[in-house]
This record gives C-alpha cells, structure tokens and sequence, in this order.
C-alpha cells in the first residue's frame, strides 16, 4: 500500500471532503489553513514565501472581488481557465502554501466575509467540529491530503 493510500485510510474524514460540493470544500480548505495558523506555533511555511504562491495570490488579487470567489472554485474543480491551471500546476507543498497564505493575508476580509457564510452549513459545521478534535499533525496530514485532491487531475 503506497504512503497516500495509507494516509487516506488511516485519516478517514477525507472522504467526505472527497464527495462534498466545491462550496463546501472551499469553505473546509479555508476553516483547515485558519485552524492551522491558530494551533501552529511555528513559523510559516518556507513554500508560502514562494514567489510563484505570492504571483498567484497576486494574480487572484487582481480580479474583482465579487469573482475572487468563483476563481477558487475553478481552482479547487481544476477548471480549464489561467489561473486554475496555474495552480493544478503546483505541488502539494505549494497548494498548502497557496491556502495558508491565502487565508492569514490581512487583504481578504471580504473573501473571509463571503466564506463565513458557506462555513454556516450542517456539512462544513459538522466537518469543522471534528477538526477541533485534531492534533496539529492530523490536521497538517488531513490538510495536505484534501489540498492534493483539488486542481486538475494529471492525465
């Protein structure tokens, strides 16, 4: 059994981050980065200081706010636009980094603002209720695994 397929059936909640609507995995990647920064008491991470993390963020930035939203579902889906491509073309070191950026970035109150919202549903209350209950390492495990499984698929 390869590493991934160990991490996907030792750390179950996955799955339903896997059959959730993009609303709703949008809303989870967020609650997880915002988790992580809350409980991290380290320092960033070095990916997130990357200057292709920062390019995207920027790139993101440039849109109008009221489409920010429907970037990041185009990125979590792997849609064929500019921007989703470019980040199914990260790794997974630099999803997370993407997110964790993303979320702790002073700039996004009203992307934050809009995400509140999604984050009221039973599914994401459920699922954020159950990540309270983590440890930072399940969490960081559980983080990256659903960040992996975002972007376009390689063919």
């Amino acid at each position: 059994m390869s590493a991934a397929n160990t991490l996907r059936t030792s750390i179950q909640p996955t799955d339903p981050f896997e059959r959730a609507d993009t609303d709703t995995r949008l809303a989870l990647l967020w609650v997880m980065a915002k988790r992580l920064r809350q409980i991290s008491t380290t320092a960033a991470p070095a990916a997130a200081f990357s200057q292709v993390v920062q390019g995207l963020i920027r790139q993101l930035h440039q849109v109008k706010r009221e489409e920010q939203l429907d970037v990041l579902r185009e990125m979590i889906t792997g849609d064929n636009t500019r921007l989703a491509e470019a980040y199914s073309a990260l790794d997974a070191n630099m999803r997370l980094a993407f997110w964790y950026r993303l979320v702790n970035n002073q700039a996004n109150y009203e992307l934050a603002a809009q995400l509140g919202a999604m984050q009221q549903t039973e599914q994401v209350t459920q699922a954020t209720a159950d990540l309270s209950r983590r440890d930072s390492n399940e969490l960081f495990n559980l983080f990256k695994t659903a960040v992996t499984d975002t972007g376009a698929m390689p063919a």
